[in-house]
């Protein structure tokens, strides 16, 4: 059974794709080169740790994250 009280962390691994918007929601289909991505100081690849002194604090800071990455 998971110890629900001590520390956890959450782990986001994100890709990321950076498309031209051509119009209404559409997305031209082909992305940002790596290089292209160099360029401004991005990589394609990023991970973001949460962490919270137990279960339930790790889960509500992660969802936390989460919203301000969709707003």
């Amino acid at each position: 059974m998971r110890n629900t009280t001590s520390p956890h962390t959450a782990i986001l691994s994100i890709n990321i794709k950076i498309h031209e918007n051509i119009g209404g929601n559409s997305l031209n289909p082909s992305i940002m080169s790596e290089e292209e991505l160099k360029e401004h100081g991005v990589t394609k690849h990023a991970t973001v740790s949460v962490t919270g002194f137990n279960l339930e604090n790790c889960i509500e800071k992660l969802k936390e994250k989460l919203e301000k990455f969709n707003g």
